[in-house]
């Protein structure tokens, strides 16, 4: 962001420092703040580059290869497992 000057922990100063306003422009400062969030959450959406978002894609893989390439030490957590290299197929969704 050009022009802009990153300042360290900006947040919390701004909010601590709305606490000492009156209710009513309390409200008029979070409105906008949630306001220009909801903007610019739908300007993220608008152009596919909302990386908060979750999404679902149908992308068909299909396994081509399968190899394990380290051993897990077992045990009941997820990262005992072998770690898994896999080859896989997909389709294309997007062009870049």
């Amino acid at each position: 962001m050009d022009g802009i000057t990153k300042i360290e922990n900006a947040a919390l100063k701004v909010t601590g420092r709305v606490a000492f306003l009156q209710s009513k422009d309390q409200n008029e400062f979070y409105k906008e703040v949630s306001d220009r969030y909801t903007d610019y959450i739908e300007y993220l959406e608008s152009n596919n580059s909302n990386d908060l978002e979750v999404k679902v894609l149908p992308l068909n893989a299909k396994t081509l290869t399968s190899d394990v390439i380290v051993e897990g030490k077992g045990g009941d957590s997820p990262f005992g497992n072998p770690s898994i290299l896999e080859q896989i197929e997909t389709d294309v969704l997007r062009s870049h």
